[in-house]
């Protein structure tokens, strides 16, 4: 099986057996209007792939949602250098611990995108 396979079938499991904290954010997404984001983004480079929980294409922007698993030293180190590839295509990276996420409103998800670019923000009159 070659990595773009290996890659279909990975993402087809994680879109599966989302967390619930995917699910919370797809959520508060959904609750904003927005529609435009992949859900488990494929990255296919030399060597492997790399998938990206939440990816906006519109301000190449990818956002990570972190368990503990990513609190371990060997996980940060494939976060970082997914993060540095993802860099050198022109994609910025946004991590977010689960345990933010669960809290979350939708003004909070509103307000990082607004920072990010997604929305421009409204002024008040």
């Amino acid at each position: 099986m070659n990595d773009i396979d290996k890659s279909k079938e990975y993402r087809k499991l994680l879109i599966k057996h989302r967390t619930s904290f995917e699910k919370r954010f797809i959520t508060l997404l959904k609750t904003l209007g927005i529609n435009n984001y992949v859900f488990q983004k494929e990255w296919i480079q030399e060597g492997g792939f790399y998938i990206s929980d939440f990816y906006f294409p519109e301000i190449k922007l990818t956002i990570e949602l972190d368990g503990k698993q990513h609190q371990e030293e060997d996980q940060k180190k494939r976060d970082k250098k997914k993060a540095i590839w993802l860099k050198s295509q022109g994609i910025s990276t946004t991590r977010i611990e689960n345990s933010k996420v669960r809290w979350m409103s939708t003004n909070d998800v509103k307000k990082l995108l607004v920072k990010k670019g997604l929305f421009k923000a409204k002024k008040e009159v």
